[in-house]
């Protein structure tokens, strides 16, 4: 929980749990949150 807290805080991007289960490594989380990758 307190890294999906971290990235709302600092990135303004409303990580789940799920979408960081779902997206595992830097590369996939770094598209996620840049707008590149979908999340469900």
């Amino acid at each position: 929980m307190r890294i999906t807290n971290r990235v709302r805080d600092e990135l303004g991007f409303p990580l789940t749990v799920r979408g960081l289960f779902e997206h595992p490594t830097i590369e996939e989380l770094g598209r996620l949150i840049d707008g590149t990758g979908a999340e469900d």
